[in-house]
């Protein structure tokens, strides 16, 4: 037998028991979990039936919900009809009733035990009770309407709720609920039945799983001792005799030929291969300094096609928000003026309404001094301007958004520099903002009059944002070691200025008050892969992509200027015609 069928035979017989374990736990623990949850619900059904039922029927008082109108029979007749409806819907609990009972039948007895035909019995009994007191309230409504008026008499209307409430229907009616405490107990009995059966099948089926698990991890083990004395062993006296060439070199070593069949198979197969690795060896470490050359080359390629791609992502998610906000903030800006028309029309209606009737009644006037009316009045408009404040925030940022997303990267067209710069400051407003450990970075901006620039705007972008979030990382590593270079009263600040060159270019210059840099980091900041953050932070491309965007794609210049406690000064210009070529 080969060593692959060995162990292929071996793993069978593990997942088999692993998996027929797993599976009949699974199906005789999910079939009892079945009956349990099935059990569960039907308990809980059939107790806030029961519930809804006691309340419903408690809730028929005529003493206390008639008594009151006997004088009117507008208001008489509609707590007539409203009783009336009460009992239909516990009619209709009665009706619903019976397919619980129903679904209790098909559950084993062990399950819920419980006297269900008796119950049922009862309450088919009790449908006729319900029958009775409907007609006897139906009586009594024909009975008292020529005496409910304030010219009836009243104190025969009295007579004959007093009548109602003593009659035989209506003791029969309430009788009920008393009947159904003890079966809500029982019920309650059976809910804890349910659950402790459902605890139970969940624990069964844990069992039953962990048992073939373990059953299964015994036999893997048989099997793993099997194959370490049979398989592993000829193996490893190979394994050394190969290793013992790796590490000295000397392709003239032989392994020798022992063990079974397969493993001689590998040992001669090895030999074969040294001699081959010998005439090859040569070949391959005058192809391995011409492959070093090319290595950086292709790692810098291969950097710069996963931050375009990121870039595209990053532009395509920002659009896609900015769609999404845009249609709500719109609907929401649009209907405030209508709220303002509606809401001082109301206010106006108010004013007119108390100056017409200044004596309220004491339900409206208790209404009024609830709601702080005045307060409304004076407060409304000035909710509303703030939402309108923050509904033109909103469509701002997202025009903003906007802008900075534009998806045709490599597109080159006539743009205004200025936008691309507002629009990624709109991006970056939240790293701008104060925090709990240092204050918020103020930008100023000096631009001048500058005419459309050809180039790739999202490109472009990209540029302006690297360099403005390496100046205010910058100026928060200088908040977090207080004020290492500067005076404590400076405060973080980020300078934009851009203008028009004679040779018909733009200049932008991006200037912050950090701590600069030295000589040292200056003179490689734009290096690929060099970073002075910690390691995984950052892959310290930003700087050279940026500087290969704009000399490169816009045949531009990139100056970085700084010095220790000074600062840094990015200097970027571009012409304002971008030539082919």
């Amino acid at each position: 037998m080969t060593i692959r069928r060995q162990i292929a035979q071996g793993y069978a017989v593990v997942i088999g028991i692993a998996f027929a374990g797993a599976t009949i736990g699974l199906l005789v623990g999910s079939h009892f979990q079945r009956q349990a949850l099935a059990a569960q619900s039907v308990a809980t059904a059939e107790r806030n039936l029961l519930s809804d039922l006691q309340v419903k029927i408690l809730y028929n008082r005529p003493t206390k919900q008639l008594s009151p109108y006997l004088d009117n029979w507008a208001d008489l007749r509609l707590a007539i009809d409203a009783m009336m409806i009460r009992t239909v819907e516990i009619e209709a609990l009665l009706e619903s009733r019976t397919a619980i009972y129903k679904a209790k039948s098909r559950l084993p007895l062990q399950l819920l035990p419980s006297d269900d035909e008796k119950l049922q019995q009862q309450l088919n009994d009790y449908v006729v009770t319900l029958k009775e007191f409907q007609e006897r309230l139906r009586q009594f409504s024909q009975a008292v309407e020529p005496l409910s008026s304030p010219d009836g008499d009243i104190t025969k209307a009295q007579k004959l709720l007093i009548d109602f409430v003593q009659g035989p229907e209506f003791a029969s009616f309430v009788q009920l609920p008393k009947d159904l405490v003890r079966v809500v107990d029982d019920v309650e009995s059976q809910q804890q039945l349910a659950s402790e059966a459902l605890e139970d099948a969940t624990a069964l089926k844990t069992r039953l799983i962990i048992g073939s698990l373990l059953l299964s991890s015994s036999v893997a083990a048989a099997i793993a001792l099997y194959t370490s004395r049979a398989i592993a062993r000829p193996v490893l006296k190979v394994t050394q005799s190969a290793e013992r060439i790796v590490e000295e070199g000397e392709y003239s070593l032989r392994i020798p030929a022992q063990g079974s069949g397969e493993v001689k198979s590998l040992a001669n197969a090895f030999n074969r291969l040294v001699i081959q690795v010998s005439q090859l060896s040569e070949q391959v470490g005058q192809r391995d300094a011409d492959l070093l050359l090319t290595t950086g080359e292709l790692r810098q390629k291969k950097i710069q096609l996963v931050q375009t791609e990121k870039i595209s992502t990053v532009g395509q998610q920002v659009a896609d928000v900015a769609s999404e906000l845009s249609t709500p903030a719109s609907f929401i800006h649009s209907n405030l003026t209508r709220v303002r028309l509606y809401a001082q029309s109301l206010i106006e209606v108010v004013g007119l309404f108390q100056a017409r009737y200044p004596q309220q009644t004491a339900a409206v006037q208790s209404e009024l001094d609830n709601v702080d009316l005045a307060t409304i009045q004076a407060d409304l408009p000035n909710t509303l301007n703030a939402m309108q404040v923050g509904t033109q925030r909103i469509r701002k940022i997202v025009s903003s958004l906007h802008d900075f997303s534009h998806l045709d990267q490599s597109a080159i067209k006539r743009v205004n520099i200025h936008n691309g710069l507002d629009s990624t400051l709109s991006v970056l407003q939240p790293r701008l903002e104060a925090t709990a450990g240092m204050p918020a970075i103020a930008i100023r901006k000096d631009y001048e009059r500058l005419p459309l620039v050809q180039c790739a705007e999202s490109d472009l972008n990209q540029v302006f944002l690297n360099v403005l979030l390496n100046a205010i990382d910058a100026l928060q590593l200088e908040s977090a070691h207080p004020k290492k270079y500067q005076v404590l009263s400076q405060l973080p600040q980020i300078t934009i200025r851009t203008f028009k060159t004679a040779a018909d270019w733009v200049q932008i210059e991006i200037t912050d008050n950090g701590p600069g840099m030295s000589t040292a980091i200056k003179d490689r900041v734009l290096d690929p892969f060099f970073t002075t953050k910690p390691v995984g932070e950052a892959t310290g491309m930003g700087l050279s992509l940026c500087y290969q965007t704009v000399t490169k794609t816009h045949k531009g210049k990139m100056d970085i200027v700084s010095e220790p406690a000074e600062g840094t000064t990015v200097t970027i210009q571009i012409p304002c015609r971008l030539l082919p070529g």
